[in-house]
Formats: C-alpha cells, sequence, structure tokens
C-alpha cells in the first residue's frame, strides 16, 4: 500500500522504502503494546484514511484532557485551530 501511494503521488521509493522494510516497520509498530497506538486501514481511499486520523488525534487529545468543560474544549479548538481547515 505505502509503495502504491508513493508512486500514485509520482515520486520513486528510496532505498528504505521497498516491500521488506516497510512490512518490517508495520510489524515493529503492531508489536508495540503501548495504549496511544492507533492504527488506521491505509487500504481505504487517501481521505477517508485523513479523516481516520484527525478523529485518532482529536480522541487522544479529548482523553489527555479528562473530563469535558467548556474550557477544556475551547483550549482543544484553539489547539486544533487551522489543522483541520
Amino acid at each position: 500500500m505505502g509503495l502504491e501511494r508513493i508512486r500514485a503521488r509520482g515520486d520513486r521509493p528510496n532505498h528504505f522504502e521497498n516491500e521488506e522494510n516497510l512490512a518490517l516497520c508495520r510489524q515493529i509498530f503492531l508489536d508495540m503494546s503501548e495504549r496511544t497506538k492507533c492504527v488506521i486501514d491505509a487500504s481505504q481511499p487517501e481521505s477517508e484514511v485523513l479523516d481516520a486520523s484527525y478523529v485518532m488525534v482529536i480522541r487522544q487529545f479529548a482523553q489527555n484532557l479528562g473530563e469535558p468543560s467548556v474550557e477544556k474544549i475551547e483550549k482543544l479548538g484553539a489547539l486544533m485551530d487551522g489543522y483541520l481547515a
């Protein structure tokens, strides 16, 4: 999937971007047990992958902010301002 996206944007894979290295990196990531790890299905269209990544980032911010309040929501909005436009 990664190599297809590299080529689709008109780039050529560098010497690190080959099937074997990308598969190894993916497996290392999947083997991580950190609670903040998020896995997104990159076989979806690019716009859906981007939307899913926004959802994951917003969820993580919300978890780190704790109990919701107007002040915390405004703080989150300020942090995100411009990134989702």
